[in-house]
């Protein structure tokens, strides 16, 4: 009887060690492809960052050159004015201040953003798209008026 209660306890051991080592080896491999999946995720988010930070420089890079020729234009037409009667120069004058003042106050939130999320970087592109092409309106009309 004895034997037997050994027997049967050793194989119930035996058992049990049979079922822990498979157990673990799953779980190692668990381990293992989670371990994968975050590396993956990782460099994912890594190339996501890089390929925001190179948006966010680009567009500033674009935006500069958008408000650079704006500002051309300005001076462009500045220089035309040159000729009109004084008081029309004085009011267009004063007209072009403000557009000038308007695109250094876009030049100056370009340089000065930081980068701040990508719904907030759409907001910022959204708005800074529209104050652009209201510039653009309104030198148009006042090349229209000269």
């Amino acid at each position: 009887m004895k034997t037997r209660l050994i027997y049967a306890l050793l194989i119930a051991a035996t058992c049990g060690m049979t079922i822990t080592a498979c157990n673990n080896d799953k779980m190692q491999e668990a381990n293992e492809e989670m371990q994968d999946s975050l590396a993956a995720t990782r460099e994912q988010l890594r190339e996501a960052a890089t390929e925001f930070s190179m948006d966010i420089e680009n567009y500033k890079r674009t935006m500069a050159e958008r408000t650079d020729a704006y500002e051309q234009q300005l001076a462009d037409l500045q220089q035309e004015l040159e000729a009109e009667k004084k008081d029309v120069k004085a009011d267009f004058r004063n007209k072009m201040k403000k557009l000038k003042e308007r695109s250094t106050d876009v030049k100056t939130r370009l340089n000065d953003y930081k980068e701040d999320g990508e719904e907030k970087w759409e907001n910022f592109k959204r708005d800074v798209n529209h104050e652009m092409d209201d510039l653009d309106e309104q030198l148009r009309d006042l090349r229209k008026g000269k």
